[in-house]
C-alpha cells in the first residue's frame, strides 16, 4: 500500500488559495452583505472548511498529518488562552501604528466591526459565528495545507508566509497588520506543539476577546452618551487640556505594559512542549524540483490574490 503524502506542493496550495480567495470575495462577500451572520457561516463552512477537506482527500494527502491532528494536554489547552490574552495588547498596538500610518496618507475611514452584538443573546451567537467558527475553519486551511506546503521552504518561512497570506485573506487594509502578526503567532503555536488544536483555541480566543472588548465598550459608551463613530459627547467626559508631559508618561506606561505582556507570552510559549523535531524527521518526503512554468503559475496565483486585495482596499478607501 502506497504511503500517503502529507506535504502539499506550493503550486497546488497557491492555486487553491486563489480559488478560495475569489470564492470568498465573490460569493461569501455577497452573502455577508445580505445577512452577516448567515454569510459568515456560508463563507467559513462552505467556502473554506469543506473545500479544504475535499482538497486534502482528493489529492491523497494524509489528513491527520496535514492538519496536525495530534492531541494536546489539558494544561497546554489552558495556557493557550493566556498566551492570546497577553498577546492581544501587543497586536492591537502594532495594528494601531499601522492605522496611524494609513491615516497619514488619508487612507483610513471609521471601521465598524461587522458583527457588533446589541444584547447578551446576540453576543453569545456572535461568539459562535465570529469566534469559534473562524477558529476552526480558517485554521484548518491556513495551518493545514497552506503552512504544510510552505514547509518545503523551511519551517520559519512557512510560518511567516502563511501568516501574511492569513492577513491578506481578511481583504481589509485596516485589518491587515494585526491578523498577519496573529497568523504568525498561530503558525508558531501549531508548529511548536505539532498540533492544530492550539492554533484553533488561540484563534477563537483572540476573536472572542475582540468581540467582548467591542461589546463592553459599546455598552460603556452608550451609558456615557458618546457616539463611537464621531466621539460626540467625549469632550463632556474628558479634559481637553492634554500636555506633552502627560502624553510621554502615558506612552512610557503603555510600553511598560507591552513589555510585561511580551515577557509573559515568551515564557508561556517556552513552557509549551517542543515537538518541532517531528517535521524534521518526516522531511524524507520528496521535495521535487519545480519547473519554471510551475513557478510562474504559483507566483501568478499570489499576484492575482494581491490584486484582489488592492482592489478591495481601494474600494473601501474611496467609498
Amino acid at each position: 500500500m502506497e504511503k500517503k503524502r502529507f506535504l502539499p506542493t506550493i503550486l497546488e496550495i497557491n492555486i487553491f488559495y486563489l480559488i478560495i480567495a475569489f470564492a470568498w470575495t465573490e460569493i461569501g462577500g455577497r452573502a455577508q452583505i445580505r445577512d452577516m451572520y448567515t454569510g459568515i457561516l456560508i463563507t467559513e463552512y462552505l467556502i473554506i472548511f469543506i473545500p479544504t477537506l475535499i482538497y486534502i482527500k482528493i489529492l491523497g494527502y494524509d489528513l491527520k498529518k496535514v492538519l496536525r491532528l495530534n492531541a494536546i494536554s489539558i494544561k497546554e489547552a489552558f495556557k493557550i488562552p493566556l498566551i492570546v490574552l497577553f498577546s492581544y495588547p501587543i497586536l492591537i498596538f502594532i495594528n494601531g501604528i499601522a492605522l496611524k500610518i494609513l491615516d497619514y496618507f488619508d487612507a483610513i475611514k471609521y471601521y465598524e466591526m461587522p458583527l457588533m452584538p446589541q444584547n447578551n443573546t446576540q453576543f453569545l451567537i456572535t461568539l459562535f459565528v465570529g469566534a469559534i467558527t473562524p477558529g476552526i475553519c480558517e485554521e484548518v486551511m491556513f495551518r493545514g495545507p497552506i503552512m504544510r506546503g510552505y514547509e518545503r521552504l523551511g519551517a520559519r518561512k512557512a510560518i511567516i508566509i502563511s501568516g501574511v497570506l492569513f492577513g491578506i485573506f481578511h481583504f481589509n487594509i485596516q485589518n491587515f497588520v494585526g491578523p498577519t502578526m496573529l497568523g504568525i503567532l498561530l503558525g508558531y503555536l501549531a508548529y511548536r506543539t505539532n498540533s492544530i488544536f492550539p492554533s484553533i483555541i488561540a484563534h477563537g480566543t483572540n476573536n472572542a476577546i475582540s468581540f467582548t472588548v467591542g461589546y463592553v465598550s459599546l455598552r460603556v459608551l452608550d451609558r456615557l452618551n458618546i457616539d463611537p463613530a464621531t466621539n460626540e459627547g467625549l469632550q463632556q467626559n474628558i479634559s481637553s487640556d492634554m500636555h506633552t508631559t502627560a502624553l510621554i508618561i502615558g506612552l512610557i506606561f503603555i510600553l511598560g505594559i507591552l513589555l510585561i505582556c511580551g515577557l509573559v507570552v515568551y515564557n508561556l510559549i517556552k513552557s509549551l512542549p517542543n515537538r518541532e523535531k517531528e517535521f524534521k524527521e518526516n522531511m524524507e518526503l520528496d521535495i521535487r524540483h519545480t519547473s519554471l512554468l510551475a513557478k510562474i503559475i504559483s507566483i501568478g496565483s499570489l499576484i492575482m490574490v494581491g490584486i484582489i486585495f488592492v482592489y478591495r482596499a481601494h474600494i473601501f478607501i474611496t467609498r
